[in-house]
């Protein structure tokens, strides 16, 4: 992974222990489509202010028993991932909404040691959304997952 780290096209975050899930039209779903088991309603309150017809793809993790759904990519906005991050940011600004991380490349695997994640993603910054019902994003080649 070093010509990962080494190109500026490349982005680190860290890969959270939590349920992959969608957020759209006031519901958190998973990948498959079906409601998310358990009681998200404090994040489900935190999101109802996001405008119908932004979906949100992110991570619902519960760190010291508090649910927070992490968001790292919003399908329904065209463009790099560069360009829906920006979105995203300005999303943060305007709504109580968490964003995933961006790390340093170069100690990634040390940083999510010592914080407990469950890995690293490395995401192409040029890359575009593409959607996958199953966790498998070793099929996506702008995506470079690394499990501890």
């Amino acid at each position: 992974h070093l010509e990962v780290i080494a190109s500026p096209l490349w982005v680190a975050e860290p890969k959270l222990d939590g349920y992959r899930c969608i957020y759209r039209d006031g519901q958190l779903l998973t990948r498959q489509g079906k409601k998310m088991p358990g009681n998200s309603d404090s994040v489900l309150s935190a999101l109802a202010a996001i405008p119908d017809g932004i979906v949100l793809d992110g991570e619902m993790v519960n760190p010291h028993g508090r649910q927070v759904f992490h968001l790292f990519d919003i399908p329904t906005v065209s463009g790099t991932l560069a360009e829906r991050r920006q979105v995203l940011e300005a999303l943060t600004v305007c709504y109580p909404v968490e964003l995933v991380p961006r790390i340093d490349k170069a100690s990634a695997l040390r940083q999510a040691l010592h914080h407990g994640w469950e890995g690293v993603v490395f995401k192409r910054i040029d890359s575009f959304y593409h959607w996958r019902a199953s966790s498998r994003y070793s099929e996506v080649a702008e995506w470079k997952k690394i499990r501890l």
